[in-house]
């Protein structure tokens, strides 16, 4: 588990630099156009995903068109858990007849969610230092489960756009803040795969069917589902990339 959560940082830190690098090297003569926005927060994912609100830091690497238009992508990773109390599973001892006793249990894990897109930030107020602005894009998203809760390397990839609002505020012509409201929609889904019931070591695995009332209702699972993400992050123009701006 260690090891699979080393190797995806591992492959986002080399996301991110290639992201850096090629945003450079397409506006080699005039870096200041080149901002990078590391933003951390809080996501709140739609209910019917099985996934409960976790933090999150994402990294958007833009190229600036013009003075209103910025093109590039934009990467976040999160570590939530899955909802227990949608993954019901009861545990019988003893023998059934003679005084057994059942215990139930909420079944959840801990869980890795990264998504890519490539975004473009529309600005307003061109030269204030604060900067209202909209943003949005496509890419695609990745969710993997814990491996020793699955028993086995197990994920779920699909297809996911967002948009949002933001307000950034310049401190300098290289530094800045802002804070940002993003939706993410994720198409493809299954929160299904998300359930570790089957894959648990227990002397007897059942669907949750006695005293039902006793425990909340799962939601209808959707392949569409819509979350929110507000963040807080830093912006400016890397050193390396040579300075200056307008």
């Amino acid at each position: 588990m260690i090891a699979l959560h080393h190797n995806i940082l591992r492959r986002l830190a080399v996301g991110v630099a290639l992201c850096g690098l090629t945003a450079g090297a397409a506006h080699a003569q005039d870096p200041s156009q080149v901002s990078v926005l590391v933003r951390f927060g809080a996501q709140s994912f739609d209910k019917a995903s099985s996934i409960e609100s976790a933090p999150f830091i994402g990294l958007d690497a833009m190229y600036g068109v013009n003075s209103w238009l910025s093109l590039g992508p934009s990467i976040s990773l999160g570590r939530p858990q899955t909802t227990g109390e949608h993954f019901i599973s009861s545990l019988t001892y003893g023998v059934v007849g003679t005084g057994d006793t059942t215990s139930f249990h909420q079944s959840t894990q801990p869980i890795v969610v990264l998504d890519g897109a490539f975004n473009a930030r529309v600005k307003f107020l061109g030269g204030s230092a604060l900067q209202p602005y909209a943003t949005g894009g496509i890419g695609g998203y990745a969710i993997f489960l814990d491996p020793q809760t699955m028993r086995g390397d197990v994920r779920m990839i699909g297809m996911s756009f967002n948009a949002g609002v933001g307000v950034a505020y310049q401190f300098s012509d290289r530094a800045g803040v802002a804070l940002d409201l993003r939706s993410l929609t994720m198409t493809n889904y299954d929160r299904t795969v998300l359930d570790p019931r089957d894959n648990i070591l227990t002397n007897a695995r059942v669907e949750q069917t006695l005293f039902r009332a006793d425990f909340p209702t799962p939601p209808q699972n959707k392949s569409t589902v819509t979350n929110f993400a507000l963040s807080l992050g830093f912006q400016y123009v890397p050193s390396f990339l040579g300075g200056g701006g307008r």
